[in-house]
């Protein structure tokens, strides 16, 4: 299962307009324990990339590993676009401005290393 460490991805840029709404692909389906609420604790890698110039603004294997945090700390995209998703699994976003903070669209691909659902006392 891949975790932190693992290997660093190489992104595909759409082409055409940015969608007007979430775009949810998976890459790879995970086989560990999956997203159910925004109160789960998730340990992800992830690369984000402003959809209009193609630039990556955050890249977590050039930042030194994952990054922890609870679904309900990220933004509506993630919080929508990474429920269901079992560790071990990669995924594709496409966060439309509503799904943001502002006006741009963004493409996250996310590798879920871990998952804690709410309650339970350790990461399995």
């Amino acid at each position: 299962m891949p975790g932190p460490g693992s290997k660093k991805l190489k992104i595909r840029i759409p082409s055409g307009p940015p969608p007007k709404e979430l775009v949810v692909r998976d890459l790879r389906k995970g086989t560990g324990p999956a997203v159910e609420g925004l109160k789960d604790e998730i340990i992800v890698n992830y690369v984000g990339i402003d959809y209009a110039t193609g630039k990556a603004f955050y890249d977590s294997w050039d930042q030194g590993g994952p990054s922890k945090f609870l679904l309900e700390e990220t933004h509506k995209g993630w919080e929508v676009g990474l429920k269901g998703m079992r560790a071990g699994g990669l995924r594709e976003l496409v966060t439309p401005p509503r799904f943001e903070y502002g006006t741009t669209t963004f493409i996250y691909v996310i590798e879920m290393a871990k998952v804690r659902q709410a309650g339970q006392t350790r990461f399995d």
